[in-house]
């Protein structure tokens, strides 16, 4: 299991202890965009798995009107992601994991829940 977590600064890191297998990868913007870091990181680690890609719906969401939000619904024992964090970088990861990967939408968790410099109502 494989955990990336952006922050803003190196000072931000804080000391988690990871469960045995687990590892952390922290990820400091340091005035690096919002979700830069992140998404270069899953691009880098997750890249297309020989998967067949099935073709697979992904509905194009408005993330300055609407909230991403798609739970897993048949993780089952292969590969399983769970994305959280600011709309935009979670919309183009999402597209990578399906899209390029091959990894099917049921399987993966998204939550695009804040968007940089918009308050949602």
């Amino acid at each position: 299991m494989q955990a990336f977590l952006e922050v803003a600064h190196d000072a931000d890191v804080l000391p988690l202890a990871a469960p045995v297998g687990a590892q952390l990868f922290w990820l400091a913007r340091e005035g690096a965009a919002h979700g830069q870091l992140l998404q270069q990181a899953v691009q880098a680690r997750v890249g297309p798995l020989g998967l067949r890609a099935a073709e697979q719906d992904l509905a194009e969401i408005d993330i300055d009107q609407d909230i991403l939000w798609e739970q897993a619904s048949a993780p089952g024992g292969g590969l399983y992601a769970w994305v959280a964090g600011e709309a935009g970088a979670v919309m183009a990861i999402r597209r990578h994991l399906v899209k390029d990967c091959g990894i099917d939408k049921r399987a993966i968790t998204f939550m695009g829940y804040w968007r940089h410099g918009k308050v949602l109502d």
